[in-house]
């Protein structure tokens, strides 16, 4: 059996002030009440959980939502490389972020010179397409894949968002394939618009793939902003899809990546 303190608080049970005390058997966790040398035995922690939070100290609340939010997700003292590598991927979220505004004011920019002569904005849009989509191929790579790579390696829960990173790895190669193909000769309008419209939907189903793990990585650690910002970034990719609206969708996926950055950033790096 083993056992961990988390914090201060008044028994539930006898009303004393003592300290919080969980501990391991067989698979289960069970809360227990120190005060010297008695103890109040509470029951299992799944079953007392809200008496047992209300009972803390304020200052400890957050170190137990902690506590729970890795027995949640199955983690364990590998719980400080869980959130290395989370930081990875949120490094890689905001320099994509980043990426698409730039992107997006420099596409506005060129339809507010070239309004005039569509034929040369078209160009210009597939020039800027192309090296976007290359740049987000190196920082997929670089910080998303290799994030959940090494997270699948400690918990195999982070498969999904590996999965996903690996399809969205090759729908973007496959962007800047056809990319080049339509800057070398004339493809018709309506059958690139297609074509990237099905892959443009695998990067959606990507990115459903990647954030459902952060999803519920944030459920356990009660980060709610986090999953509104997932909600919010998917309904902007989606829109993306839909013709005509691409200047709307990309707006909504931008203020939905910004808010996954900043929740992602609240989660603590370390909990022993």
């Amino acid at each position: 059996m083993s056992s961990r303190s988390i914090g201060q608080g008044t028994c539930p049970k006898c009303g004393r002030r003592g300290t919080l005390v969980i501990k391991t058997l067989g698979g289960g966790y069970y809360a227990y009440y120190r005060h010297g040398r008695s103890w109040c035995y509470l029951g299992p922690l799944n079953k007392v959980y809200d008496e047992v939070r209300k009972s803390l100290d304020p200052n400890y609340v957050e170190e137990f939502d902690g506590f729970v939010g890795r027995v949640r997700m199955g983690l364990n003292e590998s719980v400080t490389s869980v959130f290395s590598w989370i930081g990875v991927i949120r490094m890689g979220i905001m320099y994509l972020l980043i990426l698409g505004i730039t992107f997006y004011i420099l596409l506005l920019m060129a339809l507010i010179v070239m309004y005039q002569d569509p034929p040369l904005f078209l160009l210009v849009g597939r020039i800027l397409d192309l090296i976007n989509n290359a740049i987000s191929l190196v920082i997929t790579y670089m910080y998303i894949y290799n994030g959940f790579l090494e997270l699948s390696k400690i918990d195999k829960t982070y498969g999904l968002g590996f999965g996903g990173s690996l399809i969205r790895l090759i729908a973007l190669l496959s962007l800047i394939v056809f990319d080049s193909i339509v800057l070398a000769i004339n493809v018709p309008a309506i059958t690139g618009y297609a074509i990237k419209d099905v892959i443009g939907a695998v990067i959606v189903i990507a990115w459903a793939l990647i954030f459902t793990p952060i999803y519920r990585l944030s459920n356990a650690f009660n980060a709610k902003p986090t999953n509104v910002g997932i909600i919010i970034a998917m309904i902007g990719y989606a829109l993306d899809l839909v013709p005509g609206i691409v200047l709307i969708g990309a707006p909504i996926q931008f203020i939905g990546e910004g808010i996954i950055v900043h929740g992602l950033g609240k989660l603590p790096v370390s909990r022993s």
